[in-house]
């Protein structure tokens, strides 16, 4: 089971993010200017006798 989550930094930025099997999509909202930063931040956890969850950090950078 995966859980995704978006939050609005700011209010004009609304992140659609999509998940696919072990892939993630970001859909970049079009009117993002070059040098604009977007912080993706995902969460994986296994499901065993003893869970192990990180975090993972991606800072996209428009270009």
């Amino acid at each position: 089971m995966a859980s995704l989550h978006s939050e609005e930094v700011d209010p004009h930025y609304v992140f659609d993010i999509t998940e696919e099997g072990a892939s993630l999509t970001v859909h970049i909202p079009d009117d993002a200017k070059s040098g604009d930063t977007f912080h993706i931040i995902t969460e994986v956890q296994n499901v065993t006798e003893t869970p192990f969850k990180t975090y993972v950090r991606r800072i996209l950078t428009v270009k």
